[in-house]
Formats: structure tokens, C-alpha cells, sequence
């Protein structure tokens, strides 16, 4: 509550009768059977769509699923190696063939960048209704939950 007063009265003067209300939040349970896609296959669309942005010198990285589900990440890339983790929270039917698409092309992006500056930033958004993607990842997802889920 005092972040939120610091936020909204920067000068410090609270209007009496001000209450910040927590609002109940509804969570949805993730469905327990997998993905059911082929990452691989994924990996080549996501290549072949995305041709003219990771370019010719792009090398097909390997893709798997994490060993188990992890809270910090929803996938990583592995450039000793050129390899893509997708990570096992992400494998079930709850979340759509776009989102896993738009996290790999996001791992293909680093083998050509590897840190998150303002150039794969820019090649990020290129992708095909990225906004729609970062908001599911970072607002709606939150909303379903596992047992180990972020």
C-alpha cells in the first residue's frame, strides 16, 4: 500500500478515505495433457517463415523440452552447444502452437544476438502479432497455474 501512495501522491498528502482494494483474482488449472506438436516441426516453420530475418548463415539449432518445468525462464538458448530448451511448464494443450512458435523464433534470435538490446528488440516485434504473444506470456499466463508452474 505504501508503493502504491508514493505512486499515486508523489508529494505524500493521502486524501483521507483512500483505500486500496485487492481485487480476487481467478487462476486456471493448466491441462495435464501434453503439447502434442512436434518442436521440431515447429522449428522448421518458424525457420522457413522467418528466412529473410535470421538469415542465410542461420544454422538449425537443436530443440527439446526442458527435463522439468523451471520458474525463471519459458525458454532458453544454448549457443556452446546451438541448442533450444523449451521449457516443460509450456507442455500442454492449454497453450497454443503460436506462443510456442513465437518463443522459438524469440530462441533463434539469439544465435544471432545474444543479449536483449534494442536490435533484437526490433527484430522481435517483427514477428507476426508479437504483441499478442508478450501479452499472454507475460499477462495471461501468470493466471494458470501447476503444481511447479511460474
Amino acid at each position: 500500500r505504501r508503493i502504491i501512495d508514493f505512486m499515486m501522491y508523489p508529494d505524500g498528502v493521502v486524501p483521507l478515505g483512500t483505500i486500496v482494494e485487492e481485487v480476487e483474482k481467478e487462476f486456471y488449472k493448466l491441462d495435464e495433457e501434453p503439447f502434442g506438436e512436434s518442436l521440431d516441426n515447429l522449428l522448421d516453420e518458424v525457420i522457413s517463415e522467418n528466412d529473410k530475418t535470421l538469415g542465410k548463415d542461420f544454422i538449425r539449432p537443436t530443440i527439446s523440452w526442458t527435463d522439468r518445468e523451471y520458474k525463471t525462464y519459458f525458454a532458453v538458448y544454448f549457443s556452446n552447444n546451438n541448442w533450444i530448451k523449451v521449457n516443460r511448464v509450456l507442455d500442454s494443450r492449454s497453450i497454443s502452437r503460436d506462443v510456442v512458435k513465437f518463443l522459438i523464433y524469440h530462441e533463434c534470435l539469439h544465435q544471432l544476438i545474444t543479449k536483449h538490446n534494442r536490435e533484437f528488440r526490433r527484430l522481435e516485434q517483427l514477428y507476426p502479432d508479437f504483441d499478442d504473444y508478450e501479452n499472454f506470456l507475460d499477462v495471461k499466463f501468470p493466471d494458470f497455474y501447476r503444481e511447479y508452474a511460474m
